[in-house]
């Protein structure tokens, strides 16, 4: 039930990169992590939110059914894209009918002095969502969600106790409940790219190539046990009873 009302969101920027040091093709790996992640531990309600149309037509093909696609561009820092998208899950979220972002919301210039309506600064002649402009109509799921789970594009959700941290989020008073996450960074190494599915050799041999990889090969790794690697935590249990 938490999944089906539960709407994971995530900004994704590759073209032109925008702030980072990851290569595009990079990116796209840890979109489509981040984005199996989600699907098994949370929900399968997923959207991606990008800023150029090389990313949408991307986001759409590589990872599997999308719940939608929002289209947020003209942009004059893609850094901005998180903001954006924010702005736009709650248009989608709190609206009925059209997609109010590409009917009515606007644009300002540097100095807050000129409005454009954003659907006239797009190059695919619509902005916002990408369903809506297909079918008429967002997806309903943005109006019947109560859970939205904003996350970045390479991060890769991990539950221990997914039903227990569920029952937590959904207490009898979900205003006052605050659940912080631990935060882990994995670093790609080389070994992680020998084997590729026939037809990707290409890839891998771009993959392989690029800084990041020769970089991080130098750092030394954790392995993480599924079962046991309870964090600051003795156990399962304890990580997620209720404090005292």
């Amino acid at each position: 039930a938490f999944g089906e009302t539960t709407v994971a969101i995530m900004p994704f920027f590759a073209a032109g990169q925008g702030q980072g040091p990851s290569s595009t093709m990079l990116r796209g790996a840890y979109l489509n992590a981040t984005i199996a992640s989600v699907r098994a531990g949370l929900t399968s309600h997923v959207v991606v939110a990008v800023a150029n149309a090389a990313d949408l037509d991307f986001a759409r093909k590589c990872c599997g059914p999308l719940l939608d696609a929002l289209y947020l561009p003209g942009l004059d820092n893609p850094n901005k894209l998180g903001v954006a998208t924010l702005i736009a899950v709650h248009r989608l979220a709190t609206s009925r009918g059209p997609d109010p972002l590409d009917a009515r919301e606007k644009l300002y210039d540097k100095s807050e002095r000129s409005a454009t309506r954003w659907a006239d600064r797009s190059d695919l002649g619509f902005v916002g969502s990408h369903e809506a402009r297909r079918t008429g109509l967002p997806p309903r799921e943005w109006r019947a969600a109560t859970h939205f789970y904003y996350t970045e594009a390479d991060q890769i959700l991990r539950f221990r106790d997914a039903d227990s941290i569920k029952t937590a989020a959904l207490g009898k008073n979900p205003a006052t409940t605050l659940l912080l996450p631990h935060r882990a960074v994995p670093m790609p190494l080389p070994d992680d790219f020998r084997t590729v599915p026939p037809g990707a050799r290409a890839a891998r041999e771009g993959l392989l190539a690029t800084a990041e990889l020769e970089t991080n090969e130098a750092w030394g790794s954790v392995s993480l046990d599924r079962a046991d690697d309870a964090c600051c935590f003795p156990t399962v249990v304890h990580a997620c009873q209720p404090a005292a």
